[in-house]
């Protein structure tokens, strides 16, 4: 989660100011809350990023000819993406494990 989290708000913010939408600190705040949500929902598997980028964009106001852009970057990203959440998870999971010899 925390990498396509990542991934979804630097793409966001970098198509948004390369389209000319208007980028302020209220804008910004949108959408790292929406890429947050929107990350929660994904599964942590290569190339399920792609399909939230439409919902993604759609929000801020970015114009639909990113998302031509936006697949063939995040084709060489999502491996960083993928590899990210899963250690995210991973990580998550031997934290929970080592919390468990207390009880």
């Amino acid at each position: 989660m925390p990498g396509a989290a990542i991934c979804l708000t630097v793409f966001s913010v970098y198509f948004a100011i390369e389209y000319g939408v208007a980028v302020n600190a209220s804008w910004l705040i949108v959408c790292i809350f929406i890429s947050t949500l929107l990350a929660i929902a994904l599964p942590p598997l290569p190339g399920s990023g792609l399909m939230i980028f439409s919902t993604m964009y759609a929000q801020p106001g970015i114009p639909a000819e990113a998302l031509l852009l936006t697949t063939l970057m995040y084709v060489v990203a999502d491996y960083f993406v993928a590899g990210g959440d899963i250690a995210a998870l991973l990580i998550e999971l031997s934290s929970e494990a080592g919390d468990l010899h207390r009880y």
